[in-house]
């Protein structure tokens, strides 16, 4: 069954066949979306943060490590400016 995939694809027909909805509208289906999606994956979440949380921690980590010194190491080699370095971390 699609569950709460099921919300997106539908979302996605509306927009191809041009159907204009008011913008509150929009955004209350978004924040609806997004809280059903919590609800469904929020459990196992948890679970797997209690089970392997610090590995995951220390995984989190390494990774935005990584991309920070991967985008200071292009800001030097290929003389790109701030801004757009910290758009690519």
């Amino acid at each position: 069954s699609l569950d709460v995939s099921a919300v997106i694809f539908i979302a996605l027909l509306f927009g191809h066949f041009g159907v204009i909805i008011p913008k509150e509208l929009g955004n209350f289906g978004l924040v609806l979306f997004i809280f059903t999606i919590g609800i469904q994956a929020g459990p196992g979440f948890f679970d797997s943060f209690r089970s392997k949380g610090k590995t995951l921690i220390i995984i989190t980590l390494l990774i935005i490590c990584s991309a920070a010194l991967t985008a200071v190491g292009l800001k030097y080699a290929f003389d790109i400016d701030t801004p757009s370095v910290v758009g690519l971390i």
